[in-house]
């Protein structure tokens, strides 16, 4: 297993799914992307991933490299890596004020 730190990934079934990310290798010999503690943004909101299908979720997700449309560093997107820290650490991070014209 080869941690690769917090990811975003648009997957194949255009959902958004993100959290602290780790590569393991299946028997196959072939590798697939675990996400621990994932988390996705529907219509603007942030809840843990599968929450609305599944009533909880789930701890980790394992995804395969081929369901992965495109991936990106989580601390690209600034306030999605602010709002993803707090709901999984409860560190509320200062946020510059804004003037909004």
């Amino acid at each position: 297993m080869s941690k690769i730190g917090k990811r975003i990934m648009k997957l194949i079934t255009n959902e958004l799914v993100f959290g602290d990310v780790e590569v393991i290798t299946n028997n196959s010999g072939q590798g697939e992307f675990l996400i621990r503690s994932p988390y996705t943004a529907i219509s603007g909101d942030i809840m843990p991933y599968c929450h609305l299908d599944l009533g909880s979720a789930p701890g980790a997700v394992q995804i395969h490299p081929m369901n992965v449309v495109w991936q990106a560093p989580l601390d690209e997107f600034v306030e999605l890596n602010r709002v993803y820290l707090q709901a999984t650490t409860g560190i509320v991070t200062d946020t510059k004020p804004k003037i909004v014209i």
